[in-house]
């Protein structure tokens, strides 16, 4: 069980840094920034979220 959660946190972190790279490559408008920021927070709350048990 040790090893699954520690590659679940890889991945979700992995996941988030992915993320945020591919997000900051679309256009800078307002409208995009808030759909921007809901993504983003969205998306990095998987790791935060994770407690491994």
């Amino acid at each position: 069980m040790k090893k699954f959660a520690i590659e679940l946190e890889k991945r979700t972190q992995n996941f988030s840094i992915d993320l945020i790279k591919t997000i900051s490559k679309i256009g800078n408008t307002p409208e995009l920034n808030v759909i921007r920021y809901q993504v983003v927070k969205s998306g990095c709350s998987i790791g935060a979220n994770y407690w491994p048990r």
